[in-house]
């Protein structure tokens, strides 16, 4: 299997409570071409998110004080936009779930395999690169459209609106 070419200058954050794991996760994130930090517990990995401005997080379930699904929660809430994959060792079918429901991009189980692993963050990145190009795709559309700019509510007014929408 072929590793995709990583997004450039892309950010990840790796959250893992363990030290060798964490340190395994982040090597190989950056011998695939990645700028990787670290965190070893959810408080850091939320100062870390909001200083350093991550467009990716590779985030354990299970961490000290403050599970995954909290940090999961809390970087959805304050920065929607950036991805998140779950690691867990103990993966129940209502975990991802959960996961899935807070906006994790996927859920994975350890161990990882490190292959798998770059493989679903390039996938990632790129669904939010697409994700924004359609977002600046919609702004221009919509600061394009004139139908906005004619003036009337009648239903032949409407009609027309509609169709130089679809135009």
């Amino acid at each position: 299997v072929e590793t995709q070419t990583p997004v450039p200058e892309a950010r990840l954050l790796v959250v893992e409570d363990e030290p060798n794991i964490r340190e395994l996760l982040a090597t190989s994130l950056r011998f695939a071409g990645f700028e990787v930090e670290t965190a070893c517990d959810g408080a850091t990995a939320l100062a870390l998110a909001e200083e350093s401005e991550p467009d990716l997080v590779v985030l354990d379930y299970r961490l000290p004080r403050m599970d995954g699904l909290e940090v999961l929660r809390r970087i959805k809430t304050t920065r929607p936009e950036v991805e998140v994959i779950m690691l867990t060792a103990h993966g129940s079918v209502e975990g991802a779930v959960e996961a899935m429901k807070l906006g994790a991009f996927d859920y994975l189980n350890k161990p990882v395999d490190l292959e798998e692993l770059r493989l679903i963050v390039a996938k990632a990145l790129e669904s939010m690169r697409q994700s924004h190009e359609r977002d600046y795709l919609r702004s221009r559309i919509d600061k394009q459209n004139t139908s906005h700019e004619i003036v009337g509510r009648s239903e032949r007014i409407t009609e027309i609106k509609k169709l130089i929408d679809q135009i």
